[in-house]
């Protein structure tokens, strides 16, 4: 899975395979130099928010 915002790939965020929580919901700022991403943002979170 990739963050909405940034691009990068869930692990970069902590995921499943990183430090943090496997959980979508709890993945933090992004780890790829450079990128100043606060947190991940599920994509389909980010696609609902628009169709409201």
């Amino acid at each position: 899975m990739h963050c909405g915002r940034c691009h990068h790939a869930d692990v970069a965020h902590g995921g499943p395979d990183g430090d943090m929580s496997s959980s979508v919901l709890g993945l933090g700022a992004c780890g790829v130099p450079g990128c100043a991403c606060p947190r991940y943002a599920d994509a389909m979170r980010k696609i609902d928010e628009e169709l409201v």
